[in-house]
């Protein structure tokens, strides 16, 4: 699976809080880009053959298990994206950075926080 890189004190529990609509097309530019791997056709052929015999399946079975788990994840991402940029256009809520910040950074605390609340309306 591509890398995503992603500022995590953006995610909260699998919500996106969007900063301004820069951000989120930001991401959604690296929801569709295409990233090469570096394996050769055997070499991932192998693996696939490997991989498939340890789950008890057809190399073509498992290819297209693997496959539709990918895609799977790949549509929810970019409709996620797309529900956060109607939110964004729309003018909010936000949640504040800081808010977010903070409530992530006392997650596995003593003192965790409570979510914070989208308070910010930018129309």
């Amino acid at each position: 699976m591509p890398n995503i890189l992603c500022d995590f004190s953006k995610i909260a529990k699998g919500r996106l809080y969007p900063y301004n609509k820069t951000d989120l097309n930001k991401v959604e530019a690296m929801a569709h880009t295409v990233h090469r791997i570096d394996v050769t056709k055997e070499d991932l052929f192998n693996d696939l053959e490997q991989m498939a015999g340890l789950s008890h399946t057809t190399v073509d079975e498992f290819a297209t298990s693997i496959l539709a788990q990918y895609v799977s994840v790949q549509k929810w991402q970019i409709d996620e994206i797309h529900k956060a940029k109607a939110i964004a256009d729309q003018g909010g809520p936000f949640v504040a950075h800081e808010d977010v910040a903070a409530w992530v950074n006392s997650w596995g605390t003593e003192k965790e926080l409570p979510a914070p609340t989208a308070d910010i309306f930018t129309k």
